[in-house]
């Protein structure tokens, strides 16, 4: 009771040190925020022009890109800026949020010219791409898969795909499928052998019914 009693008549003095560690700690927030601002102006230049050349590199050759730094309110878990991606792929348009601009097949090829970016720094152990292919094809699928393989020097490349230039890049295959037991579907997983890899990938070029072409160029995809 003697506890309660002291802790009551110095409740006053209790609120102003409570206050005191609020603001000492505000101010430490806000000059990490100011820090990790500053950090990314300073990154801003090189992620931009390195960007641009891998968008240059995979066909949109007139590729504009912006990063727009605005101040939040409101401190988050990454600072207080509000970050957004301007984006344009042809000349005379003007830029706007990537979100509300970039087609399919542009927007996967900003993610993967991202993703390339990011494979550089060491903390990065693993990346996986879900159909990051998606509204690509031909030369610019086998574009992305060769940076996919640069990528994969630096950390593990998981990518789940539809597209045979880019599955038959990879060192190893697994077939996801499904099967019906006991009246439920169960999604399985197994790893390909070589010669069931050769009919997955001429799947992917010919359909259900294999063709001869469709397995002859389903070896050379796959350097066999």
């Amino acid at each position: 009771f003697k506890e309660k009693v002291n802790i009551s008549s110095a409740f006053d003095k209790l609120i102003s040190q409570k206050n005191e560690d609020l603001n000492l700690k505000h101010i430490l927030l806000q000059k990490s925020a100011s820090n990790l601002r500053k950090s990314r102006l300073d990154a801003i230049p090189k992620f931009k022009r390195e960007l641009i050349n891998n968008l240059n590199n995979l066909g949109i050759k007139e590729a504009q890109f912006e990063v727009e730094l605005s101040e939040r309110e409101e401190f988050s878990n990454s600072g207080k800026d509000e970050i957004n991606f301007l984006f344009s792929a042809n000349i005379g348009s003007e830029l706007n949020s990537i979100s509300k601009v970039a087609s399919g097949g542009e927007l996967a090829r900003v993610m993967i010219s991202i993703s390339y970016l990011c494979s550089d720094n060491n903390s990065v152990k693993c990346i996986i791409f879900d159909e990051i292919d998606s509204g690509v094809s031909g030369k610019i699928a086998d574009l992305m898969s060769e940076m996919m393989i640069r990528m994969s020097k630096n950390c593990q490349i998981i990518s789940i795909t539809h597209i045979p230039q880019i599955a038959s890049k990879s060192d190893t295959h697994l077939l996801v499928y499904k099967q019906i037991n006991n009246g439920k579907t169960i999604s399985k997983i197994k790893e390909l052998k070589t010669e069931e890899r050769v009919g997955e990938i001429a799947k992917m070029l010919s359909g259900k019914k294999v063709s001869e072409s469709a397995i002859k160029n389903a070896k050379e995809l796959l350097n066999l």
